[in-house]
């Protein structure tokens, strides 16, 4: 039985297409692989122009790149809108402006994979949509973005200032892996300049094998934080530690990777719950006597680092689960679907 969609108001039909457009977070694990995500919005740009009109724009809203493969037919397809604007403009769509979240587990180096203008023209055009997502996520495959993005920057850009190659937009970051080097942002100006526009930092980091000396559940890997260049920092994310009995740390690998039934939990502090919490008067006076002179640390990344290094994290922020991601899947590089069913449904 077909939808007789002649027969709805056009207010109606404008609110069932977003619905129906909206990305599919149980696809990327069905028979149809991690494309299987789009497949109805997809379905819906063939039905007519008008459709396309309306469908497109939820379609871009979130882009998840699975492979090396989908950041190259992305780019192409940014690419094509360039060839849209001169010969078909009524088809052209400006990504940039409609892309407010985006997920890639891996891609390829731009740096260093040789490839001719065409593709490097379009990677200009990818860099420039990074930079202005509301969004971000980079699993372990893709943190090389980060520096490529720098570089290619002043490269593609000499006589342009690093300020104004990076946008505000792009203020919420996830970082995905066994372990994240900083120094892959901290390196060059640019870098500084975003990480000081994060607002929300989320790290799934899966190493657990040493816990700072302050709590047993807080990994060790939150002591590379650059809190002192996060001036806009509100919201923090990490994965934690988990409690596991003798038989399960007998297992825990090199990354921390282990076997346990129960899903890994993560830690979200914010400044906002922080303002009402006990001490807080305390710390900005602490803080203003710290900052003297020191116009790179902010108060609220202070704070929240400070929480987080206490003797009792969790009373400060909110313990939650990992929904749909099992301990084996969070260090295991092959079940990269799990992260991106998270980041989808975030």
């Amino acid at each position: 039985m077909s939808l007789p969609f002649s027969r709805l108001s056009t207010e109606l039909v404008l609110e069932i297409i977003p619905f129906a457009a909206s990305p599919e977070v149980d696809c990327l694990n069905s028979i149809y692989g991690r494309r299987g995500t789009y497949t109805s919005a997809l379905a819906l740009t063939k039905v007519s122009y008008d459709f396309r009109q309306a469908a497109m724009p939820h379609l871009l809203r979130t882009i998840i790149l699975s492979t090396s493969l989908d950041v190259h037919l992305f780019i192409q397809t940014l690419l094509r809108q360039c060839w849209f604007r001169q010969h078909f403009p009524s088809l052209a769509l400006e990504y940039k402006l409609h892309v407010r979240r985006l997920w890639c587990t891996e891609s390829m180096n731009f740096l260093y994979d040789g490839h001719d203008f065409e593709t490097m023209l379009g990677w200009d055009l990818f860099r420039d949509l990074l930079f202005n997502v509301q969004s971000l996520g980079l699993g372990i495959h893709s943190f090389h973005l980060l520096n490529d993005l720098t570089n290619l920057s002043s490269l593609s850009h000499p006589h342009t200032t690093s300020q104004s190659l990076v946008s505000e937009s792009c203020s919420r970051i996830t970082f995905c892996g066994p372990f994240f080097h900083w120094d892959l942002v901290t390196s060059t100006i640019q870098g500084i300049r975003f990480l000081a526009g994060i607002t929300h930092l989320t790290l799934w980091i899966t190493d657990c094998t040493i816990a700072i000396p302050s709590h047993p559940r807080i990994p060790s890997w939150v002591g590379a934080i650059p809190f002192h260049l996060l001036d806009r920092l509100e919201h923090l994310e990490v994965l934690l530690i988990p409690e596991l009995n003798e038989e399960e740390l007998d297992q825990v690998g090199y990354h921390g990777e282990y076997l346990s039934p129960h899903p890994l939990e993560v830690l979200v502090i914010t400044l906002h719950s922080l303002r009402d919490s006990p001490g807080y008067e305390r710390s900005k006076e602490v803080y203003h006597h710290i900052a003297r002179g020191r116009a790179t640390l902010s108060l609220g990344a202070y704070v929240i680092e400070e929480r987080l290094r206490s003797s009792d994290p969790f009373a400060y922020g909110v313990v939650s689960p990992l929904c749909g991601i099992s301990r084996t899947a969070a260090a295991n590089a092959y079940i990269a679907s799990s992260w991106e069913s998270h980041f989808l449904e975030g």
